[in-house]
This record gives structure tokens, sequence and C-alpha cells, in this order.
């Protein structure tokens, strides 16, 4: 039971744009053995007492962490005083091991975000063209999503297929389509919760110029702050530990990876790695035939507290009509009388292996 007076520890609350806990100081007013509920904001996990420095525990409900985190005032991306605000807030996340893990869900449609959200995800990613490894969603797509949602979401910026090497008018498009998607919202005010982006040089390291122009691209003035998250163009570096440090220097949120093997599993060395070379100071975020098999494995093994996935399936063309020995792509073309969509039940099958009872 926590008694009355000044404690430090994780909160969320209804209304931030962030999907990651902040480590604030607050004034506890009344005894909870549970859940703590001050002015909206939940405080949950690991509460450190300010004057006696005890470690308290108070614990959450499986499930019960569904809204958005609340995140201090940062200064510009990449800016020292950044960095090291979220470094404190994510070592104390990752240090204490709390029940919960935050599950993103990638998502290519309206009725997949709804799915996605009604299944139980903490954060979605949008883009659209999963099979080709996602490209940059519409600005309708963006505000029907955020319009039908309450959690995050996050956008994929990828403004063509093929590799992650992008010339300067590649650049611009991907800055414009920031520029443009951050200014979206829904009629309850909200707008994208960050950005997945990336950029790779001739050489297999990350473009830093090009990843920082991106971030630029939207004022640091503008509210909410977005977070930014490094893309599975990590997974194609020729050296993760160096691309890791970049990814720190140039203040990103977080590393989306499948360890640069096919999938996490072969990659969860490389993602346990990564893990302890990051030392809190940025997200590892497994991505990459993550599923209800390994998922729980994935979290044990590497210390991670977030999983990224599609749990998506094929759903065939409701046509019942269709023409034959046509196809609308270039060379060789996959059936294209089918669609991705999420599937409720193997993200349900993949939360329940994550039960604290599991």
């Amino acid at each position: 039971k926590l008694e009355p007076g000044t404690y430090r520890g994780w909160a969320w609350g209804p209304g931030s744009q962030s999907s990651h806990p902040a480590v604030q100081e607050f004034e506890l007013t009344t005894d909870l053995e549970r859940d703590i509920v001050l002015g909206g904001i939940r405080v949950s996990g690991l509460v450190t007492h300010a004057e006696t420095g005890a470690r308290i525990a108070s614990g959450f409900a499986a499930g019960s962490v569904h809204s958005p985190a609340v995140r201090p005032e940062r200064g510009f991306v990449g800016s020292p005083e950044a960095r090291s605000r979220r470094g404190r807030a994510m070592e104390e996340r990752h240090g204490s091991a709390p029940a919960d893990v935050t599950i993103e869900v990638c998502v290519t449609s309206l009725a997949s975000a709804r799915t996605a959200a009604a299944a139980g995800a903490h954060r979605l990613e949008l883009c659209t063209a999963l099979p080709l490894g996602g490209l940059t969603p519409s600005v309708g797509l963006v505000g029907c999503v955020l319009e039908a949602v309450e959690i995050p979401v996050i956008v994929l910026i990828r403004p063509r297929e093929g590799g992650f090497r992008y010339h300067d008018d590649e650049i611009a498009v991907a800055r414009a389509d920031i520029a443009r998607l951050s200014k979206v919202r829904s009629s309850r005010g909200n707008a994208v919760a960050g950005f997945a982006i990336g950029a790779l040089t001739d050489e297999g390291t990350l473009d830093t110029k090009a990843i920082a122009r991106m971030i630029e691209a939207i004022d640091p003035a503008d509210t909410p702050a977005r977070e930014w998250c490094l893309h599975r163009a990590f997974d194609h570096v020729r050296d993760p530990s160096g691309a890791l440090e970049q990814a720190i220097d140039l203040g990103l949120d977080r590393i989306l990876t499948s360890g640069c093997a096919a999938d996490v599993t072969a990659g969860l060395p490389t993602i346990t790695a990564c893990v302890e070379r990051a030392a809190g100071r940025i997200e590892i975020l497994p991505g990459g035939g993550v599923n209800a098999g390994n998922a729980a494995e994935i979290v044990r093994t590497s210390g991670v507290r977030s999983l990224h996935l599609s749990a998506a399936r094929w759903v065939p063309e409701a046509m019942r009509f269709r023409r034959e020995g046509i196809s609308l792509g270039a060379g060789a073309a996959p059936d294209e009388t089918r669609h991705l969509e999420t599937d409720e039940e193997r993200l349900r099958a993949l939360f329940a292996t994550l039960a604290p009872d599991a």
C-alpha cells in the first residue's frame, strides 16, 4: 500500500500522443494498492518514494494500459536535452520488467486499423503495400484511421519500393509527406503520433543527412511532439552497432528490427545485443515474423518491452466475375485478386501468450 507523499513513477494519460511511459514526479494524496489515478493520469509500474528512496511496485491489471503515455516536453529532436530526458524515462521503464508489453500492429487499411484496435493493440503503424515492404499511406487513409481509433498511429514514410538509398527528389517527397501528414487531424483533434523513417548510403550505413532532413520537415515547435522510429532499413546496414549509435545521435525514439535476419527468431541474438548496447537510450522494437508462437520467448530472451507485427491474413477478392490473364503490374505479379487484412484471432492469440498467468 502506498502512503501519501511525493513519488516518482511511470504515468499514462488520455490525450497524449506518445507511446512511452514518462518518469514523472507526482504527489500522492490517497492510498491505493493498485492503479493510482491522479487527475485523469494513471500511474503504474515501479514507483519510488522521493524522500526515502523506497521502491514500491504499484502494479496494474493485464490489458489496462491502452492509453498513450504522458511525456515531458522535449527540446529539438536530437538535442542532448531531448536524449537525456528520453534516456531517463526508458531506463526506468526497462529496468523493472513490468507485466505489460506494448503491441504495435502494422495495418494497411481502415478495416484493419479498427480490427487491431478492437483486439487490444496499443499502437498502430500505418502503411500501404505491405507485400512490398510497406509504402507511405495516403492523406485520406491517415485521416480516416485517426478518426476511427484512439490509440497512437505511427505513419511509415517510404516513397517507393526497392531498397532505401534515396536521391534528392525522393527525400523531397518524403519531407513533403511528413509535413502534410503531420497536419492531419481527426474531428477530436488527434494527430499522427510519429513517423517511421530511414535511409541508407551506398556503403550500407545510415544516411544521417537524409534522415535529419526528414525530421526537420516538421517545425520543432509543432505540437504534439512526434516520435521517430528507424524502420527496417536498419536490417540492411553493414554494422548494426554503429547504426544504433547513429540512431541515438539523431534523437530517434526506437528502432524496428528483425535483428538483421530473415525473421526475429533468427535475429534474436542481434536483437538481444542491441537491447544491451542501447542500455535504455533508445527502444528496440522487434518485428518481422512475430507471432503467438515466439512472442513470449522474444520478450524473455531479449528483455524488450514492445513487439511489432501485422497478424495479417490473405483475403480473396469478393467479385464473382474475374477476367483471367490480365495483370495490373509489370513483370511477374503475385495473385492480384487478394489483399491483406489484420486477423483478430491471431492478434488475440498473441496477447494470450503474453498474459501474466500464461
